[in-house]
């Protein structure tokens, strides 16, 4: 169940075959009408029996894809998908209520995403446990799930074991460990892994190193380019919906960015 396979039903749509994610979603090019009419074509197909629909009918109410925010539908839907075992929507799930502050019916449904074998999951739940800020702190579980995650060649899973043991805080340092963990993520494009190999010799201390590391994300953040759209048209009434939508969360009580809470890196849903 941590994925489907969409070639087997006719869709009025197209998919990406690689990611099983509707581009309609998030194409500037498709109107907010051609999205409505994909949400009712997955309503169809989840009344036809085909329980993944429920989950991207889910992500599209809690992303506001096609349709305005509404966390309660978004709950619905991944409701459905997570109590048939669909490990995504238990991991989705449980991100929407940790959203809530509901954390022990959320850590429920991470756990059943990670034991299920969502890698996503697993390395949410070893930063939880590794943090010790919503959950106490549990550095044993913290490595029992960041390395479930590793198993599955979760990069950032190894970055954040890599910097475990070069910090050597709430683990022995050891320097053969980190090396290994922050190679195995480098070699997967990860380059704040490989800031640390590169300059391991230039720090004394592995403190500063790991602050250097953090100086350089954060700056990357800061200079990050957002690329101008192909059809200011297009990216024009996309703007008036996200001001709706915006204006609908803070009158809901939200912060305008609550959906970017979330401190771990961007990871698919």
């Amino acid at each position: 169940h941590l994925c489907a396979d969409y070639s087997i039903i006719p869709l009025p749509f197209p998919v990406s075959s690689s990611t099983r994610r509707f581009p309609i979603f998030s194409r500037r090019s498709n109107t907010q009408a051609e999205k409505r009419k994909a949400l009712q074509s997955l309503e169809q197909i989840w009344d036809s029996g085909f329980t993944m629909a429920a989950h991207h009918l889910g992500r599209a109410w809690w992303k506001g894809l096609g349709v305005l925010p509404d966390d309660k539908e978004a709950e619905f839907w991944f409701r459905q998908s997570a109590e048939a075992w669909v490990a995504c929507s238990q991991y989705a799930l449980g991100a929407l209520l940790q959203e809530q502050g509901q954390m022990d019916e959320a850590m429920i449904c991470y756990k059943q995403a990670a034991d299920a074998g969502n890698q996503i999951a697993q390395y949410h739940l070893g930063k939880l446990y590794l943090q010790g800020q919503m959950v106490p702190q549990n550095i044993s579980k913290a490595i029992e799930y960041l390395t479930a995650a590793t198993e599955q060649g979760d990069q950032y899973a190894q970055y954040a074991l890599g910097k475990l043991y070069l910090a050597g805080n709430e683990v022995a340092h050891d320097k053969e460990q980190a090396a290994y963990w922050l190679t195995q993520s480098a070699a997967q494009g990860n380059r704040y892994a490989q800031f640390p190999l590169d300059h391991q010799n230039e720090y004394q201390s592995p403190a500063v190193l790991l602050s250097a590391t953090r100086l350089l994300y954060h700056m990357s953040r800061v200079f990050q380019e957002t690329p101008l759209p192909s059809n200011p048209a297009g990216h024009h009434a996309e703007s008036k919906l996200m001001q709706r939508i915006r204006e609908k969360k803070i009158a809901a009580g939200h912060k305008p960015d609550d959906h970017e809470e979330y401190k771990g890196p961007s990871r698919s849903i």
